[in-house]
């Protein structure tokens, strides 16, 4: 359930979505009806110590997650960013503490199985008597206690034998006759299927934890490749500016070029976004009129200040001689991104002293769509 919490609250603070809102505003209310099951005082059982653990970490968090909420819908950034940061923490720590619930309700099911193994044995030997006792009123009567009790307390035993083993596939045991057997039975039955929920529950949590962590790295992965290219070119150029530090012209020129590529950053963070849309496949292009002359000069002029810090020539620019349609209708902000993506790769994987071309020209227009090569 906090799962659905923390999933419906990343969701509000990524895109602001109204069902994202809503649906956490009812896992959250069922979430503390689920707590309010939970042990709330001081007993001595390690089990309900945990309860009381994971209930007063819950109430911790569902307070946490409320200041997000809030500090997101006033707008605090900062605030909403700390508040999800411990919440998330707090988040960590209630999966920890289930996880160890999970396994000590799972040891003590297997102490109740040991207990009920005894039991059977115990029964066992007690239907041995019974039958050498009965066996005096006949045959028949023996042969029928021996079909009515005997099989089903080798089936009972076989089973059991087999989840000692570590195999519960195996299936569940009618109950034939509601006698001690079948009550022995239906308490396996339940145990039996018990044992499986809580480790189909801690199998689930922990590929929830794998996945979750392959995301992160991916996500930081690609950002951290889109974020280099600005900031290398920044850093360039407030290094140039220091050498420079009496020549207006070079220092009007530096300011410039850390201001494009300040741009160029801050549309990339704004951006960031548009990660979940981009993953689930929903993104969509603006549809807005540039200037590609303007687009081109500013993006190059990055490329440049990194080509320059990483030991490689740069070459090409902006020729109007081979653009006839400058004004255009698109989405800027995805075209400048693909473009500083492949001149980032370009210089990235290229050699000491090595060249990079990058050019555009238009090949052909319709009146309505114009058809480019860069």
């Amino acid at each position: 359930m906090n799962i659905n919490i923390q999933y419906n609250l990343y969701g509000y603070l990524n895109t602001r979505n109204a069902e994202s809102l809503e649906n956490y505003y009812r896992y959250e209310q069922n979430y503390k009806n689920l707590i309010e099951e939970l042990n709330d005082r001081n007993l001595d059982n390690e089990v309900k110590m945990l309860e009381k653990n994971i209930r007063r970490m819950s109430e911790s968090y569902l307070e946490q997650t409320n200041e997000t909420v809030q500090a997101k819908r006033g707008r605090n950034v900062e605030k909403y960013k700390t508040s999800y940061e411990d919440e998330n923490e707090l988040y960590e720590y209630i999966n920890v503490y289930i996880y160890k619930l999970n396994n000590l309700r799972f040891k003590t099911n297997s102490a109740n199985y040991q207990l009920l193994l005894l039991a059977m044995n115990v029964l066992y030997k007690l239907c041995i008597f019974v039958m050498l006792v009965v066996y005096a009123l006949g045959l028949a009567v023996t042969t029928l206690l021996v079909r009515n009790m005997i099989r089903p307390l080798t089936a009972l035993s076989n089973t059991a034998h087999e989840v000692a083993k570590g195999n519960l596939n195996v299936p569940q045991l009618p109950v034939v006759v509601e006698d001690e057997v079948g009550v022995v039975t239906r308490s396996f039955n339940q145990m039996l299927e018990s044992i499986r929920q809580n480790i189909e529950q801690l199998k689930e949590s922990m590929e929830d934890a794998h996945r979750a962590n392959l995301s992160k790295t991916a996500f930081l992965r690609r950002m951290s490749h889109d974020i280099r290219t600005p900031l290398n070119g920044i850093v360039g150029m407030i290094h140039i500016a220091e050498k420079y530090n009496n020549d207006v012209v070079k220092l009007r020129e530096c300011r410039k070029k850390v201001l494009q590529s300040a741009d160029y950053l801050q549309n990339l963070i704004n951006n960031v976004l548009d990660i979940s849309k981009l993953e689930s496949g929903s993104l969509v292009l603006e549809h807005k009129s540039f200037d590609l002359a303007e687009l081109l000069r500013n993006n190059l002029t990055v490329v440049a200040m990194s080509a320059y810090e990483n030991g490689v020539r740069f070459e090409g620019g902006v020729d109007a001689s081979t653009i006839r349609h400058r004004h255009l209708i698109g989405s800027p902000v995805h075209l400048s991104r693909v473009l500083m993506n492949l001149s980032s790769n370009a210089i990235k994987y290229n050699h000491f002293h090595g060249t990079v071309n990058v050019h555009c020209e238009e090949l052909s227009d319709d009146g309505n769509i114009a058809v480019f090569q860069f």
